[in-house]
Formats: structure tokens, sequence, C-alpha cells
């Protein structure tokens, strides 16, 4: 079952397409497997992993939890996240703005002199091919050296084309960049999905930052969406469960706001059992005492956590296990920024 926001009927019926329609088409010409169950789209959250999302992120969803496990079972996923606004998750929710008169006065002041500052340094405008492919690839490279990971479909010409492609061939899609001269420092992809503009994927070059070209796209796409009559809405995807401070407060300052959602996190039921036991938790911080486990475990860590939640259904035992997910969060938050 999908539940949709007041008004949404409408949105779509100009719109007319499904929501999740243009996303899930152009997530498939990515490379990513796409299902429809419960009445919505789902795809894995990167090539050939086993992690399904539902499709759009702003959208709660209520499906039962046996369709769920069938869609597991049928796509060979292991785990499942959808937003809900009735079932029981963790505390989660998705980034947009739907503010008609975004501008920049609207913006605390030091954002503001960001955004203007890449304004004036930097052009926007559409990406053409050729500089995606290119230039995009160099951007990808620099921006997951900098966090520390890989992603095969950024980083491999191979896969990489394939994105571009996609990018270009599905309707609704777009890709906008900031340039400085002939150097592109950022690019955003974007998909215009059921009346919402999603801005999907954002890579950037190091050496250009004291240019602002980040702020500076960001805005520009943001007030562009919003000036058109047919979207209402402009999503940023959801707040991970792993959370940047750093990158979240940069994401509120430029406007967005957070729609309130609980993730509910589902299990193969094979492994059921094991993630939502009272051991899952603990076995994964242990793990996360090697380093080089560190980043894995923590991220097993929170989805056991998810999965042992929505399993619950007394009120006082998922009163308890919430309380003890925000302590555990609240010292590791302590602890650091994130950069990922």
């Amino acid at each position: 079952m999908v539940e949709l926001e007041a008004g949404a009927g409408i949105e779509l019926a100009k719109a007319g397409v499904r929501p999740g329609e243009r996303l899930a088409e152009l997530l498939e010409r990515r490379g990513r497997r796409v299902y429809e169950a419960s009445g919505v789209w789902w795809a894995n959250v990167d090539i050939d992993s086993r992690y399904f999302t539902s499709l759009p992120d702003q959208v709660s969803i209520e499906p039962r939890r046996d369709e769920v496990q069938a869609l597991l079972h049928r796509a060979g996923g292991v785990v499942a996240r959808y937003p809900s606004n009735r079932q029981v998750g963790l505390p989660c929710g998705a980034y947009v703005v739907q503010d008609r008169s975004y501008c920049l006065p609207k913006l605390q002041k030091r954002t503001r002199n960001f955004v203007r500052r890449g304004l004036e340094s930097c052009q926007i405008r559409p990406v053409e091919r050729k500089e995606l492919l290119v230039q995009g690839l160099e951007l990808n490279l620099a921006t997951m050296a900098r966090h520390g990971r890989s992603r095969p479909e950024f980083g491999d010409p191979k896969t990489w084309a394939r994105t571009v492609e996609a990018v270009y061939s599905t309707r609704g899609s777009e890709c906008w960049g900031a340039f400085v001269g002939d150097q592109m420092a950022s690019y955003v992809m974007s998909c215009r999905d059921a009346g919402w503009e999603h801005l999907l994927i954002q890579m950037s070059r190091p050496e250009l930052f004291k240019s602002y070209p980040n702020h500076a796209i960001d805005y520009f796409l943001i007030e562009r969406a919003m000036s058109l009559p047919e979207v209402v809405g402009v999503c940023l995807g959801t707040l991970p469960l792993r959370i940047s401070e750093g990158l979240h407060n940069y994401k509120i300052r430029m406007g967005y706001e957070v729609r309130p959602q609980d993730a509910v996190v589902v299990v193969h039921s094979l492994l059921e059992p094991l993630a939502t036991s009272r051991l899952a938790g603990p076995l994964a911080r242990q793990a996360g005492r090697f380093s080089q486990l560190a980043g894995l475990a923590e991220r097993l860590e929170i989805l056991a956590a998810g999965a042992r939640m929505s399993s619950l259904e007394e009120d006082q035992a998922i009163a308890q296990e919430l309380a003890d997910w925000v302590r555990r969060r609240t010292v590791v938050a302590g602890e650091g920024e994130s950069d990922v």
C-alpha cells in the first residue's frame, strides 16, 4: 500500500506517471535491479548489492511484511528498507524543499555569501555528454578518493559510460554542472518523477572548492525547480542511518527540511532470527574494534537495530529499544563526524 501526501493525486495526474516510475527506469538503465512489489518500485542500492530500498524516497508506504519478504526471496535480496509513517522503524526522514518562494534572502547569511561567491565564480549550465563522460569520471574518482570508498558504477569507465548513456536517454533525467572556465567543478544528476525533482548524484573537484561550486549549483537547481509550476518539490534523498553531521547541517542551511519518516528494515527470513536477536548489535560492535571492519560493522549494527525494532510488536519493548538506540547514536555522534 502506498500512502501519498495530501494533494498528491492532482500532482500525479499532471505528471502522468506513478511515483517512482521515472526513477526506476533511470536506475535500471544504470545497471540496478528493479522490481515492483506492494504497488511500488524497489531497487538495489548499488550494482550487485542485495540491499533494496523503495522508490521514491519522499513517499511513505505501508506494505505487509510478507510482501517485503516475498520481494527479497524473488530478488535474491538480504535486506529491504522503506519509509513509513505507521510502521515501527528507526527515526529517519527525507530531505525536501517545497517552498515556492525559495530565494537567496531566505538562506542564512554565511550560506548566502557562499552561494553568491559561487554564482560569481561559476557558470551553471547543462553538461554535454562528452563532458560528463570524461570530466565527470575525473570528478567521480576525486570524490570517492576523498570519501575513502569506491563504487564501480562511478569508477569503472565501462559502467560509467552506461550511466552516462542512461542519463541522456531517460525522459526527465538531466545533468547540470558548475564550471570554472572550461573545467567542471561540480555536477548534479537529477530526475523529475511524478512532479518531484530528485537530485540524485553530486560529485566535485576538490581543487576548485574555493570557487564554491557546490553551493552555487545546489542553490541554482533548487530555485529553478521551485519556479516551475509542474514541480511540487525537490528531494535530496533520505537521511542516512549513519549520519554525517557536517553534511546534514549543510543541507539544512541550503533550505532543506526533513520530512519525518521511520525507516523500516526487513531482513530475509533465513537471516531474520540472527539479525533481530539481542546479540547482533554487540557482535557487530565487537567486529568494529578491528579497523578494517569498522565501517562495515557499523552499517551492520545499524541494520540489525532497524530490523530488531521493526520486528517488535509491544509498545513498551519498542520504546525501550528506541531509547537504547538514541543513547548509542548520541555517544557515537559525540566522538566525531563521519565523512560518509
